[in-house]
């Protein structure tokens, strides 16, 4: 196999893997609910910066399963009682059936969290340690524009090239 096909192949594989990513973290800028947390489901995926018990930076992929938590479970919240969007965790100290859908659990603090605002228990919950912290730099705007939207606009221009040098489209390369 000669350098040339090695390379091919190679740049073939990166801008595939590149386009992987563009898509991932475009879905996950999509799914944003009104918390500033992607959920796709029954499935919240949020980068760790001040949820207790996790090292920031971490990407915490939480299932909501309400059925089953339990008194004495730690869950993660919406914390609604502040200005702040942020996410807090904290232990059940008693729960309490609302309606047929609700459930108000009370916590150690002796705050009360309807279950509308439960993400679900720690239980549940799968940290990927250095995703976050990548993720966080993709998902920003300047991070979004010049890692994911330029060398997308780059290969489009690129690829665009090729057809029209290989097809001699506008009759320039004779």
């Amino acid at each position: 196999m000669s350098m040339v096909k090695i390379v091919r192949i190679a740049k073939r594989i990166l801008i595939i893997l590149f386009l992987l990513i563009a898509i991932s973290v475009t879905f996950y800028l999509f799914m944003f609910n009104r918390f500033n947390i992607s959920c796709f489901g029954n499935k919240y995926y949020l980068v760790n910066n001040k949820v207790k018990g996790y090292k920031s930076g971490s990407l915490l992929a939480v299932k909501q399963d309400l059925k089953n938590i339990n008194v004495g479970d730690k869950i993660l919240f919406y914390n609604i009682n502040t200005t702040k969007r942020e996410i807090l965790a904290s232990t059940v100290k008693s729960i309490e059936q609302t309606n047929k859908k609700e459930k108000t659990y009370e916590l150690e603090n002796n705050k009360f969290v309807s279950s509308s605002y439960v993400l679900g228990s720690i239980k549940n919950t799968i940290v990927i340690p250095v995703l976050g912290g990548f993720l966080n730099i993709f998902s920003s705007t300047v991070g979004y524009l010049f890692l994911i939207l330029l060398p997308v606009l780059s290969l489009f221009v690129y690829q665009l090239r090729a057809v029209i040098i290989k097809h001699n489209l506008w009759g320039l390369y004779d």
